[in-house]
């Protein structure tokens, strides 16, 4: 039987102060299963603008027709960037084992609303992979995906769409941490630096003269 909500939202908060070593120093949870994740991919849950450094979102869900999927969006700041999708946690709530729950689904794409992943709808999305606990403390970017495509260094400002679903029939509950890190700061122009160069080296070239 499927447990109650407030059973769930206290063993997933369980699992998060378990795992708390492995979030990135500063790490800010945004999003707590209160109020469940949108099942809807034409409209994910509005996460807003990512915060600079860690992001973690914490929910639980079952492969029931009611609550199979999670879609979420969320928005990166100019001068930002998503460097990573960190797994923290991916497990079974109803056994004591850790990291047992089974393989679920995860991709993300450009723009605020999202799809149903199928090989169908592939082409919509930047990234797709599978999940698992034996994912915990890897970031899912760094990965080769399963819908055709490699990793990803990072995403860029802009608005994405993510979702994440699970397979099997055990309510799993995950903690991902999406950390955000400031744009590299580009170098400056290489020409004004060799124009400043020459005028020393004539300068001193007329001194020595």
């Amino acid at each position: 039987m499927k447990r109650s909500c407030l059973n769930l939202k206290s063993t997933v908060l369980g699992a998060l102060l378990s795992i708390a070593p492995l979030m990135q120093a500063g790490a800010a949870v945004i999003h707590n299963d209160n109020p469940d994740l949108s099942n809807d991919p034409a409209n994910p849950t509005a996460l807003g603008t990512l915060a600079l450094g860690s992001n973690t979102i914490v929910n639980g869900f079952v492969a029931w027709p009611d609550d199979e999927r999670d879609y979420l969006t969320f928005t990166i700041a100019p001068g930002q960037q998503l460097s990573g999708i960190f797994v923290l946690d991916y497990d079974d709530l109803d056994t004591s084992a850790a990291a047992d729950g089974d393989t679920g689904f995860t991709a993300i794409g450009s723009g605020p609303t999202s799809a149903i992943p199928s090989f169908a709808t592939a082409s919509q999305f930047l990234w797709g992979g599978h999940v698992s606990g034996a994912d915990v403390g890897t970031n899912l970017l760094a990965k080769v995906g399963d819908l055709g495509t490699g990793p990803i260094a990072f995403l860029g400002p802009g608005v994405y769409s993510f979702l994440i679903q699970q397979t099997g029939d055990e309510w799993t509950g995950y903690s991902l941490d999406f950390v955000v890190t400031a744009s590299p700061v580009p170098l400056p122009a290489a020409l004004p630096l060799l124009g400043s160069a020459s005028l020393l080296l004539g300068f001193w070239s007329r001194r020595r003269g």
